[in-house]
């Protein structure tokens, strides 16, 4: 395509060696150029999660694309997964280091392949690394596609009595209240809350639940739908535990909130947060831990774990 020059870059990665580029010289938006991967969709998942590391120089117009298939190779439409560039007329092209994009999309009904493109409309250059895509619900693959094998844990709170299914609630903290919301959620009937008032950071709330490791998998991708009202500080915490259950550390999986002094607090309907954490070796029991340090009031939902490659 004139204009347009395919890359794959081995001087320049997130993590590794090496990413895939796309640069664009000429001012305009079509002919659209794309790197793409098609696989097969062989379960009843109704919904894809994408997730992919991006760097850009003035990029105007990227975009991570989904694309669904039928049996025959007839389209059946297609979802923007992220959006890279200037929204709106007058915006600045995107200009930064690596940084994560993500995006949960519907598969329609009828859909045997989906496509994943990785795509520039518009002049400037982008470089894509470090893709992750994982069935967000329902029942996934006859063969799970995620890279080690399969799901830890799908759960969108719906089971339980008191609390929900599997879920604990932490120490009792002076002013934080742990609501195991039946009238807000993302999807279904139900969510998990924390609100605090106290205006510190210590004690720590949470809502947590425990599940066995496997032994083998190194790494463990997390994300959450959280819908947050003035929240200063609250995370997705991943813990580790060894051997009679001694502590082996903890990562965040995400961050809602002020990252610097100055920021404001998180105030959002509800948006996906995700990450990758390394698993420590000897770790034999992960906690996922959804935690609230400062004030506001933060809503949990559509929770996935799943084992990764790093």
């Amino acid at each position: 395509m004139n204009g347009v020059s395919y890359v794959w870059d081995k001087k320049t990665a997130s993590e590794g060696k090496a990413s895939l580029c796309l640069s664009k010289t000429a001012k305009r938006y079509f002919p659209i150029a794309q790197w793409s991967h098609t696989v097969e969709h062989t379960g009843s998942a109704r919904a894809l999660a994408v997730s992919v590391q991006v760097k850009a120089e003035r990029a105007t117009k990227a975009t991570v694309d989904v694309q669904f298939l039928d049996g025959n190779d007839k389209s059946l439409g297609h979802k923007w997964a992220a959006y890279i560039g200037a929204k709106k007329q007058g915006d600045p092209p995107a200009n930064h280091d690596w940084k994560k994009y993500s995006g949960t999309v519907s598969i329609p009904g009828g859909t045997r392949r989906i496509a994943i493109c990785l795509q520039i409309y518009g002049p400037g250059t982008v470089w894509f690394d470090d893709l992750v895509v994982a069935y967000a619900g329902g029942k996934g693959p006859k063969k799970d596609d995620s890279p080690s094998g399969s799901a830890m844990l799908k759960d969108g709170f719906e089971a339980g009595q008191r609390i929900p299914e599997g879920w604990q609630e932490g120490a009792s903290v002076t002013g934080v209240s742990y609501v195991w919301d039946k009238r807000t959620a993302f999807e279904g009937k139900a969510s998990l809350c924390l609100k605090k008032t106290a205006k510190r950071y210590f004690p720590i709330a949470q809502w947590a639940r425990r599940i066995e490791h496997d032994g083998k998998s190194r790494a463990l991708a997390v994300s959450a739908q959280v819908k947050a009202r003035r929240a200063s500080k609250a995370t997705v915490d991943v813990q580790f535990l060894g051997a009679g259950d001694k502590p082996l550390g903890h990562k965040w999986a995400a961050y809602i909130g002020a990252a610097k002094p100055r920021d404001p607090p998180a105030d959002h309907d509800w948006k996906e947060y995700s990450g990758t954490v390394p698993i420590p070796q000897g770790t034999e029991a992960i906690v996922i831990g959804l935690q609230i340090y400062g004030p506001g009031t933060v809503w949990f939902d559509n929770l996935t774990a799943a084992y990764a490659e790093r």
